[in-house]
């Protein structure tokens, strides 16, 4: 489904999802420090849970075991799918975490996530 690490016990139908919500965790570690501007995600089914909520936190080089805040994310759907464009600004980045909320019905279904950005 991604690439990178997952914590805690997620929503799953055993066959065209996983859920993430309260207590959730996805850490993606990157090969080499790289300069993010951008991160996408793509959250879709056909109720609310197409919503998107998380934190997003950052652990720089000079840093790599400490994470800090970097931004969030919260949109809200009845269904279908959504999409969420977050410009940011984090130089020398060496795992980029996402720790998941519940939308309006528990869990939310994200279908795909984007780093953007460069090498130094």
């Amino acid at each position: 489904m991604f690439n990178g690490v997952a914590g805690g016990e997620t929503a799953d139908d055993g066959q065209t999802f996983r859920g993430y919500g309260d207590g959730d965790w996805l850490t993606l570690r990157l090969k080499q420090p790289c300069d993010i501007t951008e991160i996408h995600t793509y959250a879709g089914h056909g109720d609310a849970r197409a919503s998107q909520r998380y934190t997003v936190l950052v652990a720089y080089a000079g840093d790599p075991g400490r994470f800090v805040k970097l931004t969030s994310a919260a949109k809200e759907s009845a269904g279908g799918e959504t999409e969420v464009r977050l410009p940011v600004k984090a130089a020398g980045v060496v795992a980029v975490r996402f720790e998941f909320q519940d939308g309006p019905l528990g869990f939310n279904v994200y279908r795909e996530i984007n780093l953007v950005g460069s090498n130094p």
